[in-house]
């Protein structure tokens, strides 16, 4: 499968049309965080079990369960592929695995040398240390990643582009991934959860974007595994983390430059970066579609 010419919007619908695909549009993404929510629930199957084999079980159940539920929605219910959502194509181009590398280390880099604060580390023993790597690898890099990138950006964005254009299929899945993020939050004041929403669509955005200009989703989880990496190794705001093996600790507590309780992910910080990334994506995007039509023509 190919990317469609870069056709923005699809906009001649009937009124039935519409309302039918207003419903569907609905129907897809509750099903999304059905699919997201029911894919952890095994993981209370294994909290008798020490780590990492917990964490290992855990993630590889969670990643086989969403597979299979997206592979059965698409085959016997939208009568779609693995390879017309972007799952069983494998592409990452250079300028992806660029961003992959380049956006957390500038990110990090940016608080570190513009925002006032101090390093501060937690004493753990070297096993300790071993989990925490081992947890962010096998976790948020690989697992969250995995599963949210087969959800979002392969069944959703993909189901929602078809029906309603390509910026429908950006928009509406990286909305409810945002909203999907309030939970995991704690202490969410309404400043918190504003943040959260855009920089959470802002994010869903730039992910559907790498998708759609690789026409695979192998890129975004890339990018996405990697952003979520940084965490691990240095954690960034206002309080010292257990989870991670070094702090930068603020010494302000500037909800724009923190986040709020969510963390930098939802600062302007964050969202100004995601946005860049965006542009130039955007960019890309038009560029190999304006040389598509150029050859046709």
């Amino acid at each position: 499968m190919k990317n469609e010419p870069y056709h923005p919007f699809k906009l001649k619908l009937t009124a039935k049309e519409g309302c039918k695909t207003v419903f569907s549009v609905i129907g897809i993404m509750i099903t999304a965080f059905a699919i997201w929510i029911g894919s952890q629930v095994p993981a209370l199957l294994y909290v008798a079990l020490e780590q990492p084999m917990q964490i290992i079980l855990n993630g590889l159940t969670q990643i086989i369960l969403v597979f299979i539920v997206v592979f059965l929605i698409c085959r016997f219910i939208f009568h779609l592929s693995l390879r017309d959502i972007r799952i069983a194509i494998f592409k990452i181009s250079p300028m992806s695995i660029f961003i992959a590398i380049l956006l957390p280390l500038l990110f990090s880099m940016f608080y570190i040398v513009a925002v006032p604060g101090n390093f501060q580390t937690v004493e753990h023993t070297s096993y300790e240390k071993f989990l925490i790597v081992f947890i962010g690898l096998f976790g948020s890099c690989l697992t969250a990643a995995i599963t949210e990138e087969m959800i979002f950006r392969g069944l959703c964005m993909r189901f929602i582009e078809k029906k309603l254009g390509i910026v429908a299929g950006i928009l509406i899945p990286s909305f409810f991934f945002g909203a999907a993020h309030i939970a995991m939050g704690n202490n969410m004041g309404l400043i918190d959860t504003l943040l959260l929403l855009i920089a959470g669509t802002c994010v869903g955005s730039m992910f559907s974007l790498i998708a759609y200009q690789n026409n695979s989703i192998w890129a975004g989880i890339l990018v996405h595994g990697l952003w979520n990496l940084r965490s691990t190794f240095l954690y960034l705001g206002d309080k010292v983390s257990e989870d991670s093996l070094v702090t930068y600790q603020f010494a302000s507590n500037s909800k724009l430059l923190t986040g709020g309780n969510f963390g930098v992910e939802s600062s302007l910080i964050a969202i100004a970066m995601y946005c860049i990334v965006i542009l130039i994506f955007v960019h890309s995007i038009k560029r190999a579609s304006e040389k598509s039509m150029a050859a046709i023509i």
